[in-house]
């Protein structure tokens, strides 16, 4: 599998390129939207308080891999993020 890098080595394949970037932001405008139910189905953990900093990036991170995994538009991850939000984290 080629690199966009390697699609633009020569004028060419700076085309084609262009046109599997294109091909790929049409089929995701056409992609369905995920839906809550999804990201749940991947069991995210809820936050509530972290006594260390890392044990907040180390939540957001394990967020952030299971909102793409769904492949989840950018307006649904706030909201499907905060959602698992609990006690004092969600003040």
């Amino acid at each position: 599998m080629q690199t966009l890098a390697n699609l633009y080595v020569s004028g060419g394949q700076a085309a084609q390129g262009s046109r599997v970037v294109s091909a790929g932001q049409d089929a995701q405008a056409n992609r369905s939207p995920s839906s809550y139910g999804e990201f749940m189905r991947t069991k995210p953990l809820v936050f509530t308080e972290a006594e260390e900093p890392l044990e907040a990036e180390d939540w957001i991170r394990m967020i952030e891999k299971k909102l793409d995994l769904i492949r989840a538009r950018n307006e649904d991850k706030v909201r499907f993020s905060t959602s698992q939000l609990d006690g004092p984290a969600s003040d």
